[in-house]
Formats: C-alpha cells, structure tokens, sequence
C-alpha cells in the first residue's frame, strides 16, 4: 500500500519512501531538508517556484511577494526598485537619481539638471555642492570637477571653469 506524503509535499509517481517527498511549490523544509518533518510556506518576501527546489529563495531587488507559499515574486512598476527579499509594494521605491511619492505607486521623475539623488526614494534631490556639477538630468550623483577647475555654485548645471582663481585658492587641493 501507497503512504502518504506529509502535509504541502509531494512525489513523483512509483515513489517507495519517505525521503522521496518534496516539499511543493512555495513551501520548504521544516528541519534541514528532511521532507518528514512536514513542510513551511515561504515567507513573504520569500518564494519557491518549483517542488525540486530545497527552499524558499528571497525576492530579487526590483521585486516583492506579500503572500505566504508564494511561487512567483512579483515586480515593482516602472521606474522602482526594491530591497532584497521584500514583502510589499510599499517597499519599491523611486531609482537612484529619481524622486517620487513613497509607498510604492506615483510615478518617479528624473532630478533635473544641477541636482542628483543617490537613493532615489521620496526626494528631494540634492543640490551639487561647489565643487561638483551635473549637467544632465536623472544622475545619482554629481560629478567631480576636472583636475585644475572649480565651480563655486551650488546646483552647477555646467561642466567647471578653468579660470576660476578664487575658487582655487579656497580648495588648493583640488588645484595643484
């Protein structure tokens, strides 16, 4: 006579023990791969897609899964990203060098020019200190200026000057 598989698992037909259960798709091992100890939902944030898989693998940045004995993760919308193993859309957030509303809808809109944000998220964007420059729109960061130029503004839109001798004498090390 057949025996039964414990509880979310599962086996291939012709099957003669216990220890050919697998746990089923979004469920894992309750005690370090042995089927006989039942099975687990995945966690949220969490996901198993096939039965032959050993665990429950974390959602990838960009995407994330709210429900228990999840087999698929699901993705952020346009423009968001998210943590490693995150559980709802409230976690995807604007892209670096993006702003928007947080909690995961809105749309995101690209710093301007002058500006950069570095974590993306609810903003503002940030700024480039004297120093630095962006001079295109969406960046992460600013960049530096070139060996010899400086730009005493702040939200420099335009690669630095060269003539600048004030702003040498004030930042000599950027200058030498």
């Amino acid at each position: 006579s057949c025996l039964s598989c414990p509880q979310d698992a599962t086996s291939v037909e012709g099957s003669s023990s216990l220890d050919q259960c697998t746990c089923k798709e979004g469920y894992e091992t309750r005690d370090d791969y042995d089927t006989s100890m039942g099975c687990l939902p995945c966690a949220a944030g969490m996901y198993k897609e096939f039965a032959a898989q050993a665990a429950c693998v974390s959602c990838p940045e960009g995407f994330y899964t709210e429900t228990p004995a999840s087999t698929y993760c699901k993705a952020c919308p346009p423009g968001r990203t998210s943590f490693l193993a995150s559980q709802t859309l409230a976690d995807c957030y604007c892209k670096p060098g993006t702003v928007g509303p947080p909690g995961g809808e809105g749309s995101c809109v690209s710093c301007p020019k002058g500006k950069a944000s570095a974590t993306g998220g609810a903003g503002p964007c940030d700024d480039c200190t004297p120093g630095k420059y962006s001079d295109a729109m969406g960046r992460s960061e600013c960049s530096l200026c070139a060996w010899g130029t400086y730009s005493e503004l702040i939200g420099s839109t335009q690669k630095c000057d060269g003539g600048m001798i004030s702003g040498c004498m004030r930042h000599i090390s950027r200058c030498t």
